[in-house]
C-alpha cells in the first residue's frame, strides 16, 4: 500500500545531509567521475559553503524574508506557466544577471499559506545562485573543479553542478530555518502534480539512505 504524503515527509525528516548530497550527485552528469568518498567530502564542504553564505546574507540585510532580500539585491521575481518536465525537477530558475522565475504549475495544488512558504524557499534557493555569480571568483561551488582530461600541458576542468545545488539547499535551509531539507520539495511538489513520480523519487531517496546506513 502506497504511503500518504505526510508519512513520506516524516520519513524524509530523518534523512541525513550526506544522503541528500548523494541524491544531488545522482543527477549530475559527472557523477561517475567522482569517487564515493570524494562525494561525501565535497557534500560536507558544499553544505558548509551554503551555511556560511546564509550567515553572511543574514548579516548583510536586516530582513530574513527571501522576497525582501531579493528586492534589496535588485533581483526581479517573475512567474511562469511552463509545464514541468517528466525527467528534470525544476521548480524555479535563476537567469543571470538578475531574474528569478518561479514555476506556477507545481504550486497550484497548494493552499495560500503553503504557496507563500514554498515560494520563499524557492526564491532563497535562487538567491544563492545569484550570490554564486556575484562571488564566482572565490565561492567554493565555482572554484572547486575536477579534471576531465589532460594531454601534456593541455587540460580540461569542470565545475560540479551538484555542489551548487547542495550548497543552495543548505543556504535556504539555514536562511528559512527549515526543519526539513528543501530537497524534499521534489517529493512534496510532485505529489500534487504526478504522484507516481513523487513515489519514485521518495523510493530513490530512501534507497540511498538505506545503503548509507549499511
Amino acid at each position: 500500500m502506497a504511503k500518504e504524503l505526510g508519512e513520506m515527509l516524516d520519513d524524509l525528516r530523518e534523512v541525513d545531509e550526506i544522503t541528500w548530497g548523494l541524491y544531488a550527485f545522482s543527477r549530475d552528469i559527472l557523477k561517475d567521475r567522482v569517487p564515493y568518498e570524494e562525494k561525501v567530502k565535497l557534500t560536507r564542504e558544499a553544505i558548509q559553503c551554503g551555511k556560511n553564505y546564509a550567515h553572511r546574507t543574514g548579516e548583510r540585510f536586516a530582513s530574513q524574508d527571501p522576497q525582501e532580500i531579493a528586492r534589496e539585491l535588485g533581483l526581479k521575481i517573475d512567474t511562469s506557466l511552463r509545464p514541468m518536465g517528466p525527467e528534470r525537477v525544476v521548480f524555479a530558475l535563476f537567469t543571470p544577471p538578475d531574474k528569478i522565475t518561479v514555476m506556477e504549475e507545481p504550486l497550484k495544488p497548494l493552499n495560500q499559506e503553503q504557496k507563500h512558504k514554498v515560494t520563499d524557499v524557492l526564491i532563497s534557493h535562487e538567491i544563492f545562485h545569484y550570490l554564486e555569480e556575484e562571488n564566482k571568483s572565490e565561492i567554493f561551488t565555482r572554484t572547486k573543479k575536477i579534471l576531465l582530461w589532460k594531454i601534456g600541458p593541455l587540460k580540461n576542468e569542470s565545475t560540479i553542478n551538484a555542489l551548487s545545488e547542495i550548497a543552495a539547499m543548505a543556504f535556504c535551509r539555514e536562511l528559512c530555518e527549515l526543519e526539513l531539507s528543501p530537497f524534499a520539495l521534489d517529493v512534496f511538489l510532485y505529489y500534487g502534480y504526478d504522484q507516481e513520480r513523487a513515489y519514485d523519487l521518495y523510493d530513490e531517496i530512501m534507497g540511498i539512505s538505506e545503503k548509507l546506513a549499511v
